[in-house]
């Protein structure tokens, strides 16, 4: 299932600023008790799960993961097997999984139980080798996983999309590494103004050594 998702940033706009994992895959995945030998999730027209709670591990067998892990939760069926769990290769973990059903549902949302000025830090790396991931989330990961920040905030200071930094903050939460440091719960407006007389600053730095190089070479002649 791995891939890089690609962001439609006006389509995003236009999505709720959150949502809830009671709504989509994730939250059946949430819900299942970790002593279930094995499970079978199943979706009319995009395929199914088989997961193992207990062993931690699943086999997809899925058509369309966006589609999959995007559609509501009410058209999904979800059966106890008795079987024992089929010696096949295994897909991944169910770490792996979570990941992959909670980026896919974001949608460039932020999961209930976050908000964008929440001051965040990521407590180890995902594992990022068989999961979907985004152009961005190594930056992402490697400034959670260092410094504890704001998400609007670090949003801005790596200069990438809302969406993309929401979807990635959600899909962490839900496989249980975000630890929640501060919460905002008003609009901290002077921290996005101290990221953006930063960068102006840095610009202007840029700009004065330029012209400052030009200046001395023009003077040489």
């Amino acid at each position: 299932m791995a891939s890089e998702l690609k962001w439609d940033h006006d389509t995003a706009e236009c999505r709720r600023n959150s949502f809830t994992v009671d709504d989509y895959a994730i939250g059946i995945l949430l819900q299942l008790s970790p002593g279930l030998e094995y499970i079978r999730i199943s979706h009319p027209e995009k395929g199914e799960l088989l997961v193992s709670p207990k062993r931690g591990e699943y086999i997809a067998r899925i058509s369309d993961a966006a589609g999959f892990f995007q559609a509501h939760k009410s058209a999904f069926s979800v059966t106890e097997i008795k079987e024992k769990f089929p010696q096949v290769v295994i897909s991944g973990r169910m770490e792996d999984l979570l990941w992959e059903a909670a980026l896919h549902a974001a949608q460039g949302r932020l999961v209930d139980g976050l908000r964008k000025h929440d001051v965040v830090q990521f407590t180890r790396w995902p594992n990022l080798t068989r999961v979907s991931i985004t152009p961005n989330v190594m930056r992402i990961c490697a400034l959670l996983t260092r410094f504890p920040t704001g998400i609007s905030l670090g949003r801005n200071i790596l200069r990438i999309e809302e969406d993309e930094m929401y979807s990635v903050c959600s899909a962490a939460k839900a496989v249980g590494i975000v630890s929640l440091l501060n919460r905002n719960v008003q609009l901290d407006t002077a921290e996005e103004s101290l990221v953006a007389a930063r960068r102006q600053a840095i610009d202007e730095s840029k700009s004065g050594r330029f012209f400052g190089r030009l200046f001395a070479k023009l003077s040489g002649l």
